[in-house]
């Protein structure tokens, strides 16, 4: 029926090379459909988990990180949102269960924001604020950049470092450091360590 006519066949053909298109730019960008995603607060409203089923041919490892764009979103619907992803075998239990077994307690909550923090035991870790993703003409930079922006993370991240400073808590950078020949890359070959691999970024020195 679909080739029977000269126009049903050129109709056929336009819907059929579209889906070959969707189809080899899934392939070539590593570009996934995620029909069904369960969104949850995660505690004392730090953030946002998603759970969701691989779909066919999804290979991450705990460590990496993903890029989600949800077309509904009155903000930012348009942009690529990066998550970070953990181990798929504690993705069934959730977060809380996952933190309450590493650190061994029994609460409901790891943390439930009900405790008052101590200044003098506590500390501000920032990871990853480095040139190549912060600064205007670093290497990665425009990945991240409409983010940054939308989030306003850096001017927040600056707000934060000061009270933190000024109620006498400390503050840690822990950069990314690789060594040239990418002996201590964990996963050189996927993702955007592979990317960091083959520029040379965050090379030491």
């Amino acid at each position: 029926l679909c080739f029977h006519t000269p126009r049903c066949r050129i109709i056929t053909a336009i819907f059929g090379g579209m889906w070959f298109l969707d189809f080899l730019y899934g392939y070539v960008f590593k570009t996934y459909r995620l029909d069904l995603v369960e969104f949850s607060p995660l505690p004392s409203g730090s953030g946002v988990q998603m759970l969701w089923r691989n779909p066919r041919g999804f290979n991450a490892n705990s460590g990496e990180y993903v890029k989600v764009q949800l077309p509904w979103l009155q903000t930012g619907g348009d942009q690529w949102h990066p998550f970070s992803l953990y181990l798929q075998e504690a993705t069934s239990e959730g977060l809380d269960e996952v933190l309450k077994k590493k650190y061994e307690v029994e609460t409901q909550r790891v943390h439930s924001g009900e405790e008052k923090v101590k200044p003098s035991k506590t500390a501000l870790l920032l990871i990853d604020f480095q040139n190549e993703f912060a600064s205007v003409g670093g290497k990665l930079h425009e990945n991240v950049k409409g983010v940054m922006e939308s989030t306003q993370m850096l001017q927040k991240t600056i707000d934060l470092a000061t009270f933190a400073r000024a109620q006498g808590a400390q503050v840690f950078h822990a950069p990314v450091m690789l060594d040239e020949d990418g002996s201590n890359n964990p996963n050189k070959n996927l993702g955007i360590l592979k990317n960091c691999n083959d520029d040379k970024h965050f090379v030491k020195g």
